[in-house]
């Protein structure tokens, strides 16, 4: 059986106040669920931030108040709401779900990702992919990706051409590198740890 999901029409940093009244579609992940009895907030995370989702009972739907009792961090979900301006949500907005889809339900993770229990260094290498679930960490690489971006820009802006050199090599180019041998064919190459060059056209 195939089971369709409303289609997502936002990322979480796209919902701004500006939104107010209007109906979106969100997914991501369960960051956290905080309970305060006839209401709930839920905050989902996805790959540009976080956003504050509000269900209050005898207002929201019965199967959403319902649902939102099982949710647990880390379960992957979709969220059809309202956007609705707020002064007191961290982002100046929140959303009141009238659907809530659950893709996934999570496990238990190997590390703690929220910063409530410290976890050593080589634990973290260790589940490097779930450690890159941390804010912090995603900020790393937003930074990079940000200033790559700018790089290409200003080059490509005075005309230089980028060109992607050859990532398998037979011999090393690099003196002194260490070198990531790998079976290519019937002879051993290596992974090349240079990057693509830019290049006046």
């Amino acid at each position: 059986m195939v089971v369709s999901f409303p289609r997502k029409t936002h990322w979480t940093r796209n919902v701004t106040p500006d939104l107010d009244g209007k109906e979106v579609v969100l997914t991501g992940w369960v960051w956290d669920v905080r309970d305060l009895g006839n209401i709930k907030f839920v905050l989902l995370r996805d790959r540009e931030g976080i956003i504050q989702l509000t269900i209050k009972k005898d207002v929201a739907p019965e199967s959403v108040w319902s649902l939102t009792q099982s949710l647990g961090k880390e379960d992957a979900i979709v969220v059809k709401g309202i956007v609705k301006a707020s002064k007191i949500a961290r982002a100046g907005v929140e959303v009141f779900p009238s659907e809530i889809h659950v893709v996934a339900k999570s496990k238990a993770l190997p590390i703690d990702i929220w910063g409530s229990v410290e976890t050593d260094l080589d634990t973290r290498l260790k589940y490097r992919s779930i450690d890159l679930k941390r804010p912090i960490n995603s900020l790393i690489f937003r930074v990079e990706s940000e200033t790559v971006r700018a790089i290409r820009e200003v080059l490509y802006s005075r005309g230089f051409i980028e060109v992607f050199t050859p990532k398998i090599i037979v011999t090393s180019t690099e003196g002194g590198a260490e070198l990531f041998a790998v079976q290519y064919f019937e002879r051993v190459a290596y992974l090349a740890q240079s990057h693509s060059c830019i290049r006046r056209s």
